[in-house]
């Protein structure tokens, strides 16, 4: 509780996913990616071989190379038919039930890239304009929103103690979340024809 945040918390986080999402934006994806190694070398053996989280294998000796093409990272909403999720138990380890794929990619969020970028060669190969269907996503939202809730945090360490800051920030987060869920739900039962908005066994949104 009293050591400061570090890439291991990172890896804690994204593990404790019941589906650890295909893309992950970060800002320190190259150290993400070797805490990863070093700690679970059969899982990130499993989840992107020796690519290290990034589209192709980094190395010292080449550059990264542009206009990659991953199909699996298009977002559902933008491909061309439904897709039709598979029952839980018909999923392997590691296999993510929307790209039906074990494959993982860490990449680099813009904001961090452009303002305190990597000194080693091999972060430019978590860049995610060198995937044609990546160079369009947008990184820093949740950046901004972060920002806007840490200086709340900060205001509020000065004046409370441990137990009841740690509290007021599960709230914030909470909270934030749920206004989140709520506006989508709302613009949801707006639509023609749609009843009532509950939730499938993956959390998604299904329609009634």
């Amino acid at each position: 509780m009293s050591l400061r945040e570090s890439v291991r918390d990172a890896c804690d986080s994204y593990l404790s996913l019941k589906y650890p999402p295909p893309l992950f934006f970060m800002d320190t994806p190259c150290t993400f990616a070797r805490n990863l190694e070093l700690r679970y070398p059969e899982l990130s053996k499993e989840i992107w071989g020796d690519n290290m989280g990034c589209f192709e294998q980094p190395s010292k000796s080449t550059t990264p190379t542009e206009n990659i093409s991953m199909p699996m990272l298009v977002p559902t909403e933008y491909k061309s038919g439904s897709v039709k999720l598979p029952l839980e138990d018909e999923l392997d380890h590691m296999e993510h039930p929307l790209t039906r794929s074990k494959r993982r990619v860490v990449l680099q969020d813009r904001f961090h890239g452009k303002s305190n970028p990597h000194v080693s060669p091999l972060c430019d190969f978590h860049n995610p304009d060198l995937c044609v269907q990546t160079n369009g996503f947008k990184t820093s939202y949740a950046e901004c929103e972060n920002s806007s809730r840490k200086s709340q945090r900060i205001r509020s360490t000065c004046a409370q103690s441990v137990s009841v800051h740690l509290f007021y920030n599960y709230l914030m987060d909470f909270y934030s979340n749920e206004k989140i869920v709520h506006g989508q739900r709302s613009n949801l039962l707006r639509m023609d024809k749609v009843k009532d908005v509950t939730r499938g066994p993956y959390m998604r949104y299904t329609l009634q």
